[in-house]
């Protein structure tokens, strides 16, 4: 399914029947209007052109109370890599529409019994999306971690909409869907809002639900972070004072994802300027390593959220590798006048035969 939330099949369900075109229409500027910016964890949303196939950086816009006309699906991660709701994607591709509400029922069941509180609704295909709002923020990878390791119990669950980031989406109550009609909720409005606005979830029932997925956590964990624990020791550039921190706006790009595209046109390019600062604030590849498997660089692991474990690996090594020799090259030219900074060395941080040097 991708980074955005959609649903397979045909058929319209019943609970899109009950209203007239009309109606639909006004319900569904209501449910958006209500609940878009309150289950968005950044006010971003996605606009499909191609009429709800995929959702592009392009078709990114800031996220308002008017209802899109085209299929739309709000952010699910913080620009500060939080994710502040829990989206669950019961998806019909994935064994049809009897495992789909065979997951709904055992998870709402699930939720109520850890006195968890949901927003739920459904597509005219038949597909629901649960949504648990929080009344505090999770690291993206803990939200990755939380989903995946849901997706293991009730294999109906689509975990693309917490999969990255930088792109992840999902359409919410009110969005068109993308063969006619919207999804809608299967609650009431003012209760599903009072969730949403007053009475999100605290930590004591995410802290319970992941208690009770501790097995499949672990299975998920083994999965995607043991082949990170086996990086081989690599060489490092180690500063006379010990390591430094990184500039501010490196550690912004590689706890959120976001970076300027007037410096860095592309998400390999900024995690490489990235890479080439940690390396000249003389670190470790397992520094940077540990500060991804820790949930703090949800950034970094977005921009590597493509490779498969194995790949992920080589991609690391293979861009800190390319960072040491693009620092090693600016540290043995002599800067012009006027262009030294603080340690007598020109910039390094920006990715190696891409663009000038850059100053943070």
């Amino acid at each position: 399914m991708g980074d955005v939330s959609e649903t397979a099949g045909d058929g319209v369900s019943e609970t899109h029947l009950a209203l007239s075109p009309l109606a639909a229409r006004k319900q569904a500027e209501a449910e958006w209007h209500a609940l878009a910016g309150l289950l968005a964890s950044q006010p971003r949303v996605r606009l499909s052109k191609d009429g709800g196939k995929s959702y592009r950086d392009s078709g990114e816009r800031d996220l308002t109370d008017a209802l899109p006309s085209l299929p739309a699906a709000v952010r699910t991660c913080g620009a500060d890599g939080l994710v502040r709701t829990i989206c669950l994607d019961l998806d019909v591709s994935r064994g049809g529409q009897d495992k789909v509400e065979s997951d709904y029922k055992t998870l709402c069941h699930w939720f109520s019994s850890n006195g968890v509180r949901w927003i739920e609704d459904q597509s005219p295909g038949g597909g629901r999306h649960l949504y648990l709002p929080l009344n505090f923020g999770v690291a993206f990878t803990d939200a990755k971690e939380f989903v995946q390791a849901a997706a293991k119990r009730f294999s109906s669950i689509d975990a693309g909409p917490h999969e990255n980031a930088k792109t992840g989406a999902i359409r919410v109550p009110g969005s068109a869907w993308k063969k006619g009609g919207f999804q809608r909720l299967t609650m009431n409005l003012n209760v599903a809002y009072d969730i949403a606005r007053r009475n999100r979830n605290k930590w004591t029932g995410w802290s319970q639900l992941r208690e009770s997925l501790a097995e499949e956590l672990a299975a998920v964990r083994q999965r995607h972070e043991e082949p990170l624990e086996l990086l081989e020791p690599a060489e490092a550039l180690p500063l006379a004072g010990g390591p430094r921190a990184l500039p501010a706006l490196k550690e912004y790009t590689a706890r959120s994802g976001n970076y300027d595209t007037a410096v860095y046109p592309t998400d390999s390019e900024a995690r490489q300027g990235v890479m080439a600062s940690a390396v000249a604030a003389g670190w470790s590849l397992t520094d940077v390593q540990r500060r991804m498997t820790q949930n703090i660089w949800a950034g970094m692991v977005a921009f590597y959220a493509r490779y498969s474990p194995s790949d992920k690996r080589k991609a690391m090594q293979r861009d800190w590798h390319s960072a040491i020799k693009h620092v090693q090259s600016f540290r043995k030219k002599p800067s012009p006048k006027g262009t030294r900074n603080n340690n007598g060395y020109k910039s390094y941080t920006s990715p190696p035969n891409t663009h000038p040097p850059y100053l943070p």
